[in-house]
């Protein structure tokens, strides 16, 4: 947006008003990220983090031309930079694993709050990009109500989120690390990936790389099918998501959440049933995500040509032959 007002010769009075608007929202999205590092700061219990999604990383990765004019097998890495103590977490997969949707991103915060709250951590501040897609949604809002439900030592889980256009944070400089590294190592399989970021540093301290497996994502739209409302808030107005500048949970009221926009906050009854028919929540059972596993026919087929020409080394062969293909 301020590029597009820059550009403007002469914005009209609307425009003007919407930039200003644009412009606030983004000071007040900084101020609050200013303000969870500030009480992270002085309360251990506290875990203030941004996460973000690394561009995608290929794999073959090197300097051969080749590589360039074939399809390659991607990998995700979902990052986590601790505001207080600096630690970064790395959440990798390949995408014959799992795709990188909302549940998956639900998926990596569940596995990053629950290794936190078994060392002691009651209070989790997030903030991430405004991606719908991705992370302002019913499914990692679902994750979070979950936690509150079968994580009695969570207090508290906040997520925020940053202006469009003003997304930058402490995880573009990991990400930039990671892919300095990767320069000076060739990559053909998504291990190694792994390797790579182990091998990055932030302030001498190693990133922490947890490989995920298909076991780790779990179907986080199942458990939303669990809430009886997401659309209206307790004044009976429609919950606009992509206006949500954070939403709240707490352990005193599991079933309620609370919605932050520029202009108000209110509260959404989660189990509040839309009609008397409705049936209860029932059993809150976790379930391991059913992901159509694999790669393309034609990505496979690249991959293999790769093979054959021995650009990707031969110890790498037998781990590309096995790819699955999608049906």
């Amino acid at each position: 947006m301020c590029l597009s007002f820059s550009a403007t010769p002469d914005p009209s009075q609307e425009q003007t008003q919407e930039h200003e608007a644009h412009l606030k929202s983004k000071e007040t999205a900084r101020d609050y990220k200013a303000s969870i590092k500030g009480k992270a700061n002085g309360d251990p219990t506290i875990v203030a983090s941004c996460f973000d999604l690394q561009k995608v990383l290929p794999c073959p990765h090197g300097e051969a031309s080749s590589f360039y004019y074939k399809r390659k097998l991607s990998t995700y890495n979902l990052t986590f930079y601790n505001m207080s103590s600096q630690d970064l977490q790395c959440y990798m997969w390949p995408e014959h694993i799992s795709a990188r949707g909302s549940n998956q991103i639900a998926s990596c915060l569940w596995h990053h709050i629950q290794m936190h709250a078994s060392l002691g951590k009651t209070v989790f501040n997030f903030i991430s990009d405004n991606c719908d897609g991705q992370n302002r949604n019913g499914f990692v809002a679902a994750m979070f109500w979950f936690c509150m439900k079968t994580t009695p030592a969570v207090a508290k889980i906040e997520h925020g989120f940053l202006e469009v256009g003003h997304t930058q944070n402490e995880n573009d400089s990991v990400h930039s690390v990671i892919a300095q590294v990767a320069k000076r190592i060739p990559v053909y399989t998504p291990g190694q990936w792994a390797t790579v970021a182990r091998g990055a540093l932030r302030n001498k301290l190693p990133y922490a790389v947890k490989e995920m497996t298909a076991q780790d994502f779990f179907d986080f739209k199942a458990i939303s099918k669990k809430i009886k409302n997401l659309d209206n808030d307790e004044d009976g107005e429609k919950v606009r998501w992509t206006k949500i500048r954070a939403i709240t949970f707490n352990q005193s009221e599991t079933d309620f959440m609370t919605i932050h926009y520029d202009d108000k906050v209110c509260r959404v009854d989660l189990m509040r049933r839309k009609r008397k028919s409705d049936e209860p929540e029932g059993q809150l059972d976790l379930q391991v995500l059913s992901d159509p596993a694999g790669v393309s026919e034609d990505n496979k087929k690249d991959l293999l040509s790769l093979c054959s020409s021995n650009l990707i080394p031969p110890a790498h062969h037998q781990f590309l032959k096995k790819l699955p293909v999608l049906k």
